[in-house]
């Protein structure tokens, strides 16, 4: 991370700019954070999304329950949801604890399902459709989930190069804590995937390098800053941001009601984030005026049903 900022770094220098703008999301926000610390004399402005600060990459178990209850309340308040489920939060734990091990010869397996499920749940579309599939599943139709069950690595593992994330995810890492047994501890129904990349960090092929410590702290920062943040992000929760708001000496946090992770953030209302942007790094001014309230949709447009029928139909 410090060797690609000050590469970033160079290139301002060489192309004699004064001082740059950063515009950064989810990951890039870690390093614009450590930008900020490194060379504040060289930014004007920070706008920031998805907010991951120190400790960020870590995503905690209890943190996951929060939010899946989250979206159980603002289900409840759906006239339409609530008739399908009164409880889609009890939906989900009935359908994970009676589980079959197999679909129409499919076998199902639960940590990659809960795995799949985390990662659909980041952006409110695809989080409409699982919650879909497990309303599915509760009434017998467990083709949604299988697919998710079976397809979770051609849904996961090639949008990210997964090897790069683990050692990046592990400038978090502390050697000395066992992550697989506190990632997940009793009481909660449905825990956390994170636990798989600190059980890949002992099947690296190179020794853990991390950043030096005191980019993996909080500090305070100088630079003016701008950070957006949905309220249901499940990969950098909004809390995260609040976490790190106070550090910002310059700093403004703006929480879109119920929007996800960055494809919300940045597509379900695009003319009023392109204007939270522009207007921040023109005028250096934070209006949001432009955004309106959006309520979460649970009727997808297409279901993971539809879909698993499709393809299982094809082989």
């Amino acid at each position: 991370m410090v060797e690609l900022i000050d590469d970033v770094e160079a290139a301002r220098e060489g192309f004699g700019y004064n001082r740059i703008n950063l515009y950064s999301a989810s990951y890039g926000t870690r390093l614009a954070y450590i930008y900020s610390l490194r060379y504040p004399k060289s930014i004007h402005r920070s706008f920031m999304y998805a907010i991951n600060p120190p400790g960020g990459f870590v995503w905690h178990a209890e943190m996951i329950d929060k939010q899946i209850r989250y979206y159980g309340d603002l289900w409840k308040n759906d006239p339409e949801a609530v008739a399908k489920s009164t409880d889609i939060v009890k939906t989900m734990a009935n359908v994970l604890e009676s589980l079959p091990q197999e679909w129409n010869g499919l076998t199902i397996f639960p940590d990659r399902l809960k795995w799949a499920t985390n990662f659909l749940l980041t952006n409110t579309d695809d989080a409409a459709r699982v919650f879909d599939a497990y309303l599915a599943a509760e009434q017998g139709d467990y083709s949604g989930l299988a697919f998710l069950s079976v397809a979770v690595y051609d849904i996961i593992l090639t949008t990210i190069t997964w090897g790069d994330h683990v050692t990046k995810g592990v400038v978090d890492y502390d050697p000395e804590v066992n992550y697989e047994e506190r990632m997940n501890p009793p009481g909660l129904f449905f825990g956390s995937p994170a636990i798989w990349i600190f059980a890949a960090v002992k099947h690296l092929d190179r020794p853990i390098t991390q950043i030096p410590e005191k980019y993996r702290q909080f500090q305070k920062v100088d630079v003016e800053t701008l950070m957006v943040n949905g309220s249901i992000d499940f990969a950098c929760p909004v809390d995260n941001a609040r976490e790190l708001l106070p550090y910002l000496r310059n700093g403004e946090l703006v929480v879109l009601a119920e929007m996800g992770h960055t494809k919300d953030v940045t597509v379900k209302q695009p003319e009023a984030f392109h204007h939270l942007a522009e207007t921040f790094y023109l005028e250096g001014k934070v209006d949001d005026s432009k955004f309106e309230y959006e309520p979460v949709n649970f009727t997808p447009e297409v279901t993971f049903q539809q879909i698993a029928q499709q393809v299982f139909a094809q082989k």
